[in-house]
């Protein structure tokens, strides 16, 4: 996570240090976000939920394939990023009405990387599941998968 924190900050603060760094996480962990972390491996699934402005209305799925793709993109011009491949699929999760899911293949430093994110809207959030993997342990992406294909939304009364 700090990794990708330090390359998020890169531009407005250059110069960050690490106690900054851990104070920013903190603050983001206070939000609607939680996390699954393999700490032996680095493989991490963030989980974020961000509710939708009162009176409007969900996405549309060209609007959640744009936000797949934004995703790709600020993967793109991520420093380091090369050889990226991906493919984007209608993702379903029960008790979802749409998802989209893209999944990418990379390479960072020289080292494989596996990036799967899923973006989803189901009144009043819209939702985003993203899924790091530098690939050190074969079970990481079996779990994962597993996670993913078992979640299921309920919203609360």
């Amino acid at each position: 996570m700090s990794y990708h924190l330090r390359q998020e900050m890169a531009a407005t603060a250059p110069y960050i240090n690490d106690e900054q760094l851990l104070l920013i996480a903190r603050k983001r962990l206070e939000v609607n976000e939680a996390y699954v972390f393999n700490e032996h491996s680095g493989a991490c699934l963030m989980i974020d939920f961000s509710s939708r402005r009162q009176g409007k209305t969900g996405p549309t799925r060209a609007e959640l394939d744009a936000s797949a793709y934004g995703a790709m993109l600020a993967l793109a011009n991520e420093e380091g990023v090369i050889d990226l491949e991906y493919q984007m699929a209608s993702s379903s999760i029960a008790g979802l009405s749409k998802a989209q899911r893209v999944e990418a293949h990379y390479l960072l430093g020289g080292e494989a990387q596996l990036f799967v994110g899923i973006i989803g809207f189901e009144a009043p959030c819209r939702f985003y599941l993203y899924y790091n993997d530098s690939l050190r342990d074969p079970r990481d992406r079996i779990e994962m998968e597993q996670i993913l294909n078992s979640l299921q939304l309920l919203s609360a009364p």
